[in-house]
C-alpha cells in the first residue's frame, strides 16, 4: 500500500527569463482528491412556484427543432424525452446536446416504441390515437420515417410498456419494441416536493414542501454556464474560484416554497406571523442538511470544500447554527473542510434586507437593527452600549457569530476544527463586492497542487488572492486583532504584493486543532487509508492479514514522513501503529472486525516568525 514517490519537475533556469511556479504534477487516481469545492446556495420564495416558469429554455427547443427531433416534457420528475426515427441521428443528436451543455443525459434508452405505417383508409385515425396515448403518458413522436413508421419515446420503462399494451390492443401486429429510440434529458429545473417533519404549523406527518434545485459542475471558468445570471453574485464566484487555482466546481442552487399554513388552526397566544417565520426557518435548516447529505450524489464523494456565499444576505440569523451544521458534517464525513465568510459590509446588510421587506411591507431605515437583522443570537445590549468604540459592524456581528456557533457546540460532542471563517469581504475587478468564500476556495487547490503530492501539509495562507481590486472593508490594527483573537482568518493588503490570506486557523479551541493543515492533513490520511485498504475486506482475520494491513499503513505513513508531512527525527518519533492481538481480541474478530490503532505526529504550523538582532562581535555569541 505504500504511495510512489512523485517527484516535482525541475525548474528551468535561463538568462533573462523569470518563471513562475512549476507545472504541478500530476496526481493519480489512486490518490484521493482535495481540490473539489461546492458553492451550496438556498433561499425561500415567498410565492408558489408557476409551472409554465419551467419550460424548456428556448435555446434548447431551438436545438431540438433544428436538428429535427421531437420532445415531450418535462414531466413531474423534471424529464424530458427526445425521439428521432433513426438510432444513429439519434446518437449524433445526443452529441450535440451534450456540447452545448443542456444537463444529464440517459441515452440511447430503452423507451421507445415503432409503430409501422398504417393503411392509408386509417392512417388519420392511427395518428390521432397515437398523439393522445404521447399525451396521457408524457411521451414524444417523432417524424414519420421514409416508410410511414413513426418513433413514439418515453420518460421510463414503465410508460412504455403499458403504452405498447395499449397500441398492441388498438393497432395490432405494427409496434415493435421497447427499443433504444430515445434520449431522456433531466432538466436542471424540476418542481420537487420533499416530505419535513416538526414544520411548525402543519400535521403530525409533516409537510411537502416544494423545491427546485438546479446543479451545474464546471472544470473550468465559462461563461456560458451562468448565461442570464450575470447581474448575481455566482458567476463572480464562480470566477474567483478557478482564477485562484480551483480545479473542479459544483454549484448548487436550490428554491423552495412552503405552502401556507390555517392561522385558525394555532392557540390563541400563538402569533401567525412569528409562525410563519419559524415554517420558514424550519424548512430552511432542514433543506440545508438534506442538500449537504446528497452533495455525494453530484461530486460521487470528491468534494471536501464547502461554502454558502449567500449566508449572510439570505440567512443571517442563522448564519451560526449553519455554521455548526456544515462543520459538523464534515467532521463526520471525513476529509472535508467548510470555507465560511465573515459578516458583510454594514450597508450590504441593510440593502439586502430592506430587499426582502418589500415583500412584507416597509420598515423604516431605523429599524433595521442588528437585532432585527440577525435574529435574537446578536446581543442586542453590545449594539446599544458597545464594548468596543470605533469597531465596524461587521467586525462584531462576526464575532458574536463567532461565539454564538462555539455555545452551541459547546455542549456536545461536536467541534468546529473543520470550520475557517475569512473576513473582510472583497471587491473584484467589475467593482462588485463578494464573499471571501470563492477565492479562498481556490486558494485551496493551488496550494495543495503547488504542494503535491501531498499539499495538504502546507497551510493554505500567506497566499495571493487573485481577480481582487480591493478589500471591501478596510479595518484598524485593532479590530483586526479582535477577529484574529476570534480565530478569524484576515485577508490584509501588502504593498507590492496585492491581497494576501493571512491566516490558517480553524474555530476549534483544541490546540491540535487550531490549524487548518493539521485538520486537512488528517482528513487525507483517513482518507487515503480507508481507499487503500478495501482489498483487506472479506479476507480471512488471521495474524498474517494484520501484519500485512500494519506494515502498508507504515508505508504510507513513511512515505508522509520522508515529504515532511509528518514531525519526527525518525519514522518511530513521527508514528505508531498497533494492528496485532492487542487490539483485536477474539470478540473483535468474531464480530467480523479488523482494528488498527494509529497515532501521528502532523508539523505543526509556524505563525510567527522571532528574529533578534544585536550589535557587537559575533565571535562572542
Amino acid at each position: 500500500m505504500a504511495t510512489a514517490k512523485i517527484q516535482a519537475p525541475e525548474v528551468e533556469f535561463r538568462p533573462g527569463l523569470i518563471l513562475g511556479q512549476p507545472e504541478p504534477p500530476t496526481v493519480p487516481d489512486t490518490h484521493v482528491r482535495t481540490d473539489v469545492g461546492c458553492f451550496l446556495r438556498i433561499r425561500n420564495s415567498p410565492v408558489p412556484f408557476a409551472t409554465e416558469l419551467f419550460k424548456l429554455p428556448v435555446k434548447l427547443i431551438d436545438l431540438i427543432q433544428d436538428l429535427g427531433a421531437s420532445y415531450a416534457g418535462p414531466d413531474q420528475q423534471g424529464r424530458i424525452v427526445v425521439v428521432q426515427a433513426h438510432n444513429p441521428r439519434l446518437k449524433r443528436t445526443v452529441k450535440r446536446l451534450e456540447r452545448n451543455h443542456v444537463g444529464q443525459i440517459d441515452t440511447p434508452v430503452d423507451h421507445a416504441l415503432v409503430i409501422g405505417p398504417a393503411p392509408v383508409a386509417s392512417a388519420a385515425e392511427q395518428h390521432a390515437f397515437i398523439k393522445d396515448l404521447a399525451l396521457r403518458y408524457g411521451g414524444a413522436v417523432s417524424v414519420p420515417d421514409d416508410d410511414g413508421s413513426v418513433t413514439l419515446g418515453f420518460t421510463d420503462m414503465d410508460r412504455a410498456a403499458t403504452a405498447r399494451k395499449e397500441l398492441v390492443e388498438h393497432i395490432p401486429g405494427t409496434v415493435s419494441g421497447p427499443c433504444r429510440g430515445a434520449a431522456v434529458l433531466h432538466s436542471p429545473y424540476a418542481i420537487q416536493e420533499l416530505l419535513l417533519d416538526g414544520l411548525p404549523g402543519s400535521e403530525e406527518d409533516g409537510e411537502h414542501v416544494s423545491y427546485v434545485i438546479r446543479h451545474r459542475q464546471l472544470d473550468e471558468w465559462t461563461e456560458d454556464a451562468f448565461s442570464g445570471e450575470y447581474r448575481t453574485r455566482q458567476p463572480a464566484l464562480a470566477r474567483q474560484f478557478f482564477l485562484n487555482g480551483g480545479k473542479t466546481l459544483h454549484v448548487v442552487d436550490l428554491l423552495f416554497h412552503v405552502p401556507p399554513f390555517d392561522p385558525s388552526s394555532l392557540a390563541e397566544d400563538e402569533d401567525p406571523e412569528s409562525v410563519a417565520e419559524a415554517r420558514e426557518d424550519a424548512a430552511t435548516l432542514a433543506f440545508y442538511s438534506w442538500a449537504l447529505e446528497r452533495s455525494d450524489d453530484y461530486g460521487r464523494g470528491s468534494i471536501n470544500q464547502y461554502a454558502f456565499p449567500e449566508l449572510w444576505l439570505e440567512h443571517p440569523h442563522l448564519a451560526p447554527t449553519l455554521w455548526g451544521m456544515a462543520a459538523s458534517f464534515c467532521k463526520r464525513t471525513g476529509n472535508r473542510f467548510f470555507v465560511a465568510d465573515s459578516a458583510p459590509p454594514w450597508s450590504l446588510l441593510v440593502e439586502s434586507e430592506r430587499k426582502r421587506q418589500a415583500t412584507l411591507g416597509h420598515v423604516a431605515p431605523s429599524e433595521l437593527t442588528p437585532l432585527r437583522l440577525v435574529g435574537d443570537w446578536y446581543r442586542s445590549s453590545r449594539w446599544s452600549t458597545p464594548r468596543f468604540q470605533g469597531v465596524p459592524n461587521s467586525v462584531t456581528l462576526t464575532i458574536d457569530a463567532m461565539y454564538e456557533a462555539a455555545r452551541q457546540l459547546s455542549r456536545s460532542e461536536l467541534d468546529l476544527s473543520c470550520l475557517g471563517v475569512y473576513s473582510p469581504w472583497l471587491v473584484n475587478e467589475r467593482g462588485l463586492v463578494v464573499p471571501p468564500c470563492g477565492a479562498v476556495a481556490g486558494i485551496y487547490s493551488r496550494n495543495d497542487w503547488e504542494n503535491a503530492p501531498v499539499g495538504v501539509m502546507k497551510p493554505p495562507a500567506n497566499e495571493v488572492v487573485k481577480g481582487v481590486a480591493d478589500l471591501a472593508v478596510r479595518v484598524d490594527e485593532f479590530p483586526e486583532n479582535l477577529l484574529q483573537r476570534a480565530n478569524v482568518n484576515t485577508l490584509q493588503s501588502r504593498a507590492g504584493r496585492g491581497v494576501l490570506v493571512w491566516g490558517a486557523r480553524t474555530q476549534c479551541e483544541d490546540p491540535n486543532w487550531q490549524f487548518i493543515n493539521v485538520r486537512r492533513l488528517m482528513g487525507y490520511i483517513g482518507k487515503q487509508l480507508e481507499r487503500e485498504s478495501q482489498w483487506a475486506v472479506f479476507e480471512p482475520n488471521t495474524e498474517s492479514l494484520r501484519s500485512r494491513v500494519r506494515q502498508d499503513i507504515e508505508f504510507f505513513l513513511t512515505d508522509l514522513w520522508e515529504l515532511g508531512a509528518l514531525d519526527g527525527a525518525t519514522p518511530e518519533t513521527a508514528f505508531r501503529v498497533i494492528c496485532s492481538e492487542k487490539n483485536n481480541s477474539s470478540d473483535v474478530v468474531d464480530a467480523g472486525m479488523l482494528v488498527a490503532d494509529i497515532w501521528v505526529r502532523p508539523v505543526q504550523t509556524n505563525e510567527f516568525v522571532h528574529l533578534q538582532l544585536a550589535q557587537g562581535d559575533a565571535s562572542e555569541l
